[in-house]
């Protein structure tokens, strides 16, 4: 699916859009679409270790996403 389709269904369906893509950043900043968008930069992760991310810290995203339209999630250094 392409980009452009993927952010005509996150407006119209006002969903967030969680991704590692930075083509999605640049669109947000342009257009302001994704309707939502959670960017991902956590570096080079395994899925273990995103899942772990999210599980740790899923209720303040939520939170933050609530009244935010975009969140960059990056490791604490």
């Amino acid at each position: 699916t392409s980009n452009e389709i993927i952010n005509k269904i996150s407006v119209a369906e006002q969903r967030i859009l969680i991704t590692k893509d930075s083509d999605f950043y640049d669109s947000f900043i342009i257009k302001s679409e994704p309707y939502k968008l959670i960017m991902v930069t956590l570096g080079n992760t395994s899925k273990k270790e995103l899942i772990e991310f999210f599980s740790e810290n899923f209720d303040a995203i939520i939170e933050k996403i609530k009244s935010e339209n975009m969140l960059l999630l990056s490791k604490k250094e």
